[in-house]
């Protein structure tokens, strides 16, 4: 038996899913794609701070040799879901209600983005912007 998820969406929003899509031109799918990586960016800045704060509370505590790992594979595992999430969640609906163009050069705009930010944030070491107290 298949399952046709675009059509269980369709029917489980009460007939108004047309895979979120309809009518994007590439500008608005360039937007989305800005949109996530921008999620994304914040979302790596909490996760920076989370373990800057941790590292500061913590240390190196001997004591802590089976929590430590613990707690950093534990926030890799749910960094890494909502990474997936926020790059891959909407192409995956995208693709599976048909629009598979749409889909796959929205991930792409989204993957351009970030390495944009990635080239920003390495600017920014190399010209040695100040930090940020942190």
């Amino acid at each position: 038996m298949v399952v046709n998820l675009p059509a269980l969406f369709h029917f489980a929003l009460g007939g108004r899913y047309n895979g979120g899509m309809e009518g994007k031109g590439e500008k608005q799918i360039l937007k989305y794609g800005l949109l996530h990586a921008l999620a994304a960016g914040g979302y790596i800045v909490l996760v920076v701070l989370f373990n800057l704060q941790i590292g500061e509370r913590f240390g190196s505590k001997p004591d802590n040799h089976l929590l430590a790992p613990t707690l950093f594979l534990l926030v890799f595992v749910v960094s890494a879901a909502t990474m997936g999430l926020l790059v891959f969640g909407r192409p995956v609906i995208w693709f599976m209600a048909d629009a598979r163009r749409e889909a796959v050069w929205l991930a792409v705009a989204t993957v351009a983005w970030l390495a944009i930010l990635a080239l920003l944030v390495f600017a920014g070491l190399w010209l040695g912007w100040p930090s940020l107290g942190v």
